[in-house]
């Protein structure tokens, strides 16, 4: 949430089912009752859109800095 709020760009997170939500909005995210393994969109708009969706990308690839 963090990092969608630190670009300008609006961050968008689409399940499988095609229920949308805003990066930024833990209630919204966890509306979408995406499970680990399941696919999601990340769409992005704004000045800093690529930028955006390239740092969550990596975020992604890092498994959220989460230790395994």
């Amino acid at each position: 949430m963090q990092l969608a709020q630190s670009f300008d760009a609006v961050l968008t997170v689409q399940s499988q089912d095609g229920r949308e939500a805003t990066a930024d909005s833990v209630m919204g995210l966890l509306m979408l009752e995406s499970a680990q393994g399941q696919n999601v969109v990340i769409s992005a708009e704004g000045s800093q859109a690529e930028q955006a969706l390239q740092a969550v990308c990596q975020l992604i690839e890092q498994k959220f800095d989460e230790d395994e």
